[in-house]
């Protein structure tokens, strides 16, 4: 996958108005139930494009060409379209009491994003694929989300991450 600019992700990625939106967090965080609150809340104007595992391609050009790409690997619930969409933004979740949200710096989150990739054991792929999550970390917005499973939890991560005010 290196050689061809893509990395394999985990996480769950929602296309909203041509734009996809990646929740990721460990295994059992709740990473498909915000998937669900932004549908939920959305409705046909959000769609599923892989609920575990997306692929992630990097254009060779300019900022803002980071792709994201439905696979056959969707998760448990088996939801994810063959669509393709480039990335407004990340969001790393975590259980909480509250919602909140916090806009990462590239350093605070190059080491999240490094947890989510799958990474290759051959020294090239993985020079490559470390490269690319380093691009993620330099040009993507990325955020921190304490969360509780709620629509109000999926309104404020959609506003942050979209700027869409529709929903405060």
């Amino acid at each position: 996958m290196a050689d061809h600019d893509a990395i394999l992700f985990h996480g769950s990625v929602i296309e909203v108005d041509g734009k996809a939106y990646i929740f990721t967090a460990p295994s059992g965080t709740g990473k498909s139930t915000h998937a669900r609150l932004w549908r939920e809340l959305l409705g046909s104007q959000a769609r599923m494009i892989n609920d575990d595992k997306p692929l992630l391609r990097f254009n060779t050009g300019a900022a803002g060409t980071i792709q994201a790409y439905g696979t056959p690997w969707r998760g448990k619930h088996m939801l994810g379209t063959n669509i393709h969409a480039p990335v407004k933004g990340i969001c790393v979740l975590h259980q909480a009491p509250k919602n909140t949200m916090t806009r990462l710096s590239s350093a605070q989150s190059l080491p999240l994003l490094l947890q989510q990739t799958f990474r290759p054991k051959e020294a090239d792929s993985l020079e490559k694929t470390l490269a690319m999550i380093m691009r993620m970390a330099a040009e993507l917005p990325v955020w921190s989300m304490g969360c509780t499973p709620t629509l109000d939890a999926a309104a404020l991560s959609y506003t942050t991450m979209s700027g869409d005010r529709s929903f405060v």
